[in-house]
C-alpha cells in the first residue's frame, strides 16, 4: 500500500463529516458596532469645501501681494537701467557723428 498525498479525499470527507457548527452571533453585535461608529461620521460636509476656498483665497493674495511687491521692485530698478541704456546710446552715436568717412567705427571691425 502506497500513499499518494494527492489523494486527500479521505481527509476531506472528514473534515466535513465532522466539522464543528460555527458558534451563534451575540445579540445586539451589529447595533454596537454601528453605535460605536456614529461618532466617527463626517457632521459637516461644507468643512472641507470652506477650508479649501480660504486656503485658495490666501494663495490668491499672497500670489497678488508678491506680484504688486515685484512691479515695485521693476519700477524702482527702471531708472538704473534706463541711465545705463542712455549713457551707451549717447556714446554710440556720438561715435557714429564724430567718425569721417572711411574710418572704421569704434567696436566694429571688417575682418571676421
Amino acid at each position: 500500500m502506497s500513499f499518494d498525498p494527492q489523494d486527500d479525499s479521505d481527509l476531506v470527507n472528514f473534515l466535513r463529516r465532522y466539522a464543528p457548527a460555527p458558534p451563534p452571533a451575540p445579540l445586539g453585535q451589529e447595533a454596537r458596532l454601528l453605535a460605536q461608529l456614529a461618532p466617527l461620521a463626517p457632521q459637516d460636509r461644507r468643512l472641507p469645501f470652506l477650508g479649501i476656498l480660504a486656503l485658495l483665497a490666501l494663495l490668491g493674495g499672497g500670489l497678488g501681494l508678491g506680484q504688486t511687491q515685484f512691479q515695485r521692485w521693476q519700477l524702482a530698478q527702471a531708472p538704473v537701467v534706463q541711465e545705463d541704456l542712455e549713457g551707451f546710446l549717447l556714446a554710440n552715436w556720438q561715435a557714429v557723428t564724430d567718425s569721417k568717412p572711411g574710418e572704421e567705427w569704434p567696436g566694429f571691425s571688417d575682418d571676421r
